[in-house]
């Protein structure tokens, strides 16, 4: 990066696909009717077999805990089925 240019940051970030993220959320929570909420504007999944919602922080904080780094944001990619975590960390 341009050492002059300072509205840029970096941060490490993770690339899942909507698939996998999936599995993983699953495994974390030991609950196999998980699925993504595809109809919310920010990251949500349903658990049919507990009638639950997890919310955006929620996930957040389970996948930052899996990952063993802080997690302060995500994307979600409809048209791509993808999401990015991003980390505190560079």
């Amino acid at each position: 990066m341009n050492k002059e240019e300072t509205r840029f940051f970096e941060r490490k970030a993770f690339l899942i696909d909507f698939k996998s993220f999936t599995q993983v959320m699953q495994e974390l929570l030991d609950d196999s009717t998980l699925e993504i909420e595809e109809d919310y504007p920010t990251l949500s999944m349903y658990s049919e077999g507990y009638d639950t919602i997890y919310e955006q922080d929620e996930i957040m904080e389970r996948i930052g805990a899996h990952l063993k780094t802080n997690i302060i944001a995500c994307c979600l990619y409809y048209d791509l089925e993808v999401i990015y975590f991003v980390s505190d960390k560079r």
